[in-house]
């Protein structure tokens, strides 16, 4: 492993990472291509590789042999850029200061820094403003009364601002126009903004909205938000003063086009090279501003070289031969386990009149911690919740914003009884399929209509199921519903297992995340998705299997670890 700088702390620290660590001969070509070409990278690293520690290897490499050369590790969010610094500083490669030649950020870092230098240099502390957004909308909104659209929309139009500012809208790479309608309703259709309107004039009343709040917020210097960290520096062109020499990407599959264009503004011009790190495979955040294409358009813009990570260090063999259809190079090394994949009806409860057989998966046998429950959707994880609850197994669903959504969603009606609720329930769902209908008939366009459907779908199922939990607890009180659904969402620390309790989530939620035992609930019946009816859609849905399937990770006991468990 190499070192970077002389004393003999740092050389202590490489000797001994040299000593625990021999390279692959797919990390060593990567190595290879870094000091060896001039060429641009791609990555292709499929579930449980070490990408991380691969990238950290490289990045040194190149510092010993180009020394003094500038390099920055891109890390899709705060926790994993943590984990690279953890990385780098415990190889003696940084020592985690900014100056260091070799450092690791989030993205939105390195955006509030170019912003700091121009828009901050006091370095306020109130400057960061997560509802920045909304002061505006209640700025706007304060004279029009209660008919005000800002006023009625404004939730709607904050979601809004929000997804055009990470799809870049009125910058020249996005061809989306601040004052277009379309612009607007193309966003609200794929991120599933419940827009709750009749009309075409009343959609472009709300583009209108979008739109003027939209250019105050950019224009609007002295406050940012987090999304203003990717889009200001990109909308106001501010120059990188310094920029890398090399730059490497993590999880690119997953960003989101002001993401990407961001991280290409660090790249030295005239010799500056660029390492996309990331699984095209593994691409399931479409719905949620994701680039779901731009791994593959990047590569092809910056004419990069494609490297394989194949050799998987989490799964077990049985887990690599239930993906292999999908995914032909993914491989495990001649000493990992056998694992095993268990296919059973039902999740069994254990008595000592019946007992269940050992292959078997029961409720009883259920470790915290050390097994998770996914599932394509979130109602049925909220069904079964309460039977592991009831049973005395401690049990969380992830996902607090789902919660979130869910509170504002039976909020809105101010009704006192479950059988009230679900009565407006029942008409609302009614009322957005009738829309969703007919906006596909008005565009002559039918293939978004699956996702949107099943989103209402899902938020009805998922009020009816807790409905149905208090009613059995013996309370009809919308008061209740709300106190249940507080205590049953719950979010772990970026990667790190909720603690005390059996983790149940969906197959979205549990990417970058492992457990000894992974069952895969109703996964049959649910996924693919039916409603999944676009090409994109669809190819998400099979990316989906195969990021849920490879959560499972090798452990001591070959009873119950390595396990993948269908069920039902």
């Amino acid at each position: 492993m190499p070192t970077v700088l002389v004393d003999s702390a740092t050389a202590t620290m490489t000797a001994r990472m040299e000593s625990s660590f021999t390279p692959t001969d797919e990390q060593s070509a990567f190595v290879s291509a870094l000091l060896d070409t001039q060429d641009n990278l791609a990555l292709v690293a499929r579930a449980g590789v070490g990408k991380s520690t691969t990238a950290v290897y490289g990045a040194g490499e190149y510092s010993r042999a180009f020394p003094g050369r500038e390099i920055v590790l891109v890390a899709y969010n705060k926790s994993a850029a943590t984990d690279l610094t953890g990385k780098l500083t415990s190889s003696g490669l940084s020592s985690g200061a900014y100056s260091d030649p070799i450092r690791a950020s989030t993205v939105h870092a390195l955006g509030r820094g170019l912003m700091s230098k121009r828009f901050n240099p006091s370095n306020d502390p109130a400057w960061l403003d997560d509802k920045k957004t909304w002061h505006i909308i209640d700025d706007l909104s304060m004279a029009g009364g209660l008919s005000d659209p800002f006023r009625i929309f404004g939730g709607q139009i904050n979601s809004l601002v929000s997804y055009g500012k990470q799809a870049g809208v009125g910058c020249s790479f996005a061809d989306l126009p601040v004052d277009d309608t379309g612009t607007w309703r193309s966003l609200a259709d794929r991120f599933d903004v419940d827009l709750d309107i009749d009309s075409a004039r009343e959609m472009q009343t709300v583009a209108r909205c979008c739109a003027r709040v939209y250019q105050i917020s950019v224009n609007q210097t002295d406050k940012i938000d987090f999304n203003d960290m990717i889009l200001l520096p990109l909308w106001h062109r501010i120059p990188v003063r310094y920029a890398k020499d090399l730059v490497i990407g993590d999880e690119w599959q997953d960003l989101s086009p002001c993401r990407q264009k961001l991280i290409e503004k660090f790249v030295r011009p005239g010799g500056g090279r660029i390492c996309l790190v990331g699984d095209p495979q593994q691409s399931i955040y479409g719905f949620a501003a994701a680039d779901t294409d731009g791994m593959r358009r990047a590569i092809e813009s910056f004419s990069c070289r494609t490297l394989p990570l194949t050799l998987t260090f989490r799964c077990p063999r049985s887990i690599v031969n239930e993906v292999i259809d999908y995914v032909p190079d993914f491989r495990c090394d001649d000493n990992a386990p056998d694992g095993r994949v268990v296919y059973q009806p039902a999740l069994l409860r254990r008595t000592d009149e019946s007992p269940a057989e050992p292959i078997s998966i029961c409720l009883d046998d259920l470790r915290p911690e050390l097994d998770a429950i996914l599932c394509r959707n979130t109602a049925p994880l909220i069904s079964l919740a309460y039977k592991l609850i009831r049973t005395r197994i401690p049990a969380r669903v992830e996902g607090r914003s789902i919660g979130e959504g869910l509170l504002s969603l039976i909020r809105r009606w101010k009704t006192r009884s479950t059988r009230e609720l679900m009565d407006r329930i029942s008409e609302w769902a009614e009322r957005e399929q009738a829309k969703v209908h007919a906006r596909a008939i008005e565009d002559k366009d039918r293939h978004g209509i699956g996702a949107k459907l099943e989103s209402i779908n899902e938020k009805v199922d998922c009020i009816r199921e807790i409905v149905n939990e208090v009613n059995r607890a013996g309370s009809t009180k919308t008061s209740d519903v709300e106190r249940y659904i507080s205590d049953l969402f719950g979010d772990a620390p970026e990667g790190e297992t909720l603690k005390g309790c059996v983790t149940l989530c969906t197959y979205h939620r549990a990417k970058g995340r492992e457990w000894f035992r992974v069952i895969l609930f109703e996964h049959s019946s649910r996924c693919p998705s039916g409603f999944a009816r676009q090409e994109w859609q669809k190819e998400q849905e099979y990316n989906l299997e195969y990021v849920a399937r490879t959560r499972v990770k090798r452990g001591a006991d070959p009873v119950r670890d390595g396990v993948l468990v269908y069920v039902g």
